[in-house]
């Protein structure tokens, strides 16, 4: 017997419509809080501009950009050695690609820019080499030199602001009682401009997310930025901002 099967024409409009790109990386907004840089930035921009470069994928690898953020292949020598290696495959990590644009985002408020530069839609050069297109910052004169303080530091204590900020002027007084300005100054224990105790290093290293030690902590910008972490602990506490420097 033949038993003739009817047919079910399905026509185009009942196929299924493609997703929607994604207008935020809601799964990556605690890691764009924890890894903010110094003086933070709107976790929900940041999100939203995730969602616009990588459509939220860490693997996505265009022309020349890497990960969430597409970090741009121009500023791979410049984001290494303060992070260890940075390449497209590091980058593919979600920490590290959030670590790198936070640098980024500090390099030019720095700068008088926007933390958002980087993601403007508008071509952008490396912090180590101005684009031919846009004219290098006009050189600055050396910051005076004052009695009790290092003066040429202030602009980094500035850009390296905990949040909630800190005196400036104070802790550039510090920096000098505690190391005379030496950011190579070593003492048992202690190490670099705010002479940091390798107690801290391991606490540090989490809280950074970049390793902290007697060797990196000679670097003046690691060195302000694991100052900034302890006056932001020391707040939590209850108590001043610097204390840990007995002041």
């Amino acid at each position: 017997m033949l038993i003739a099967l009817s047919t079910v024409a399905v026509s185009a409009a009942t196929a299924p419509a493609a997703a929607a790109p994604p207008t935020s990386c809601p799964q990556y907004e605690a890691a764009l809080q924890t890894y903010a840089p110094p003086g933070g930035w709107d976790v929900a921009q940041m999100s939203a501009i995730m969602a616009r470069e990588s459509n939220c994928d860490p693997t996505a690898r265009s022309a020349h950009d890497s990960g969430l953020l597409q970090i741009n292949d121009v500023n791979l020598a410049w984001l290494t050695p303060k992070m260890g290696t940075v390449d497209h495959t590091t980058l593919a990590d979600p920490t590290t690609n959030i670590q790198a644009a936070a640098l980024l985002c500090t390099y030019w408020q720095a700068r008088g820019k926007s933390c958002y530069q980087p993601w403007n839609l508008i071509p952008t050069s490396s912090p180590a080499t101005p684009s031919p297109t846009t004219p290098a910052p006009a050189p600055t004169t050396a910051p005076v030199p004052i009695a009790g303080r290092c003066t040429q530091y202030e602009a980094l204590l500035q850009a390296n602001a905990p949040t909630g900020g800190w005196d400036v002027q104070k802790m550039s007084t510090i920096m000098w009682r505690t190391s005379r300005c030496n950011a190579a100054k070593r003492t048992s224990g202690l190490t670099g401009l705010f002479i940091i105790s390798d107690s801290h290093a391991k606490v540090l290293t989490t809280q950074l997310g970049t390793k902290v030690d007697r060797t990196t902590l000679t670097d003046p910008t690691l060195n302000v930025r694991a100052a900034a972490a302890l006056c932001q602990w020391s707040m939590a506490t209850g108590r001043s901002c610097y204390r840990p420097w007995g002041a």
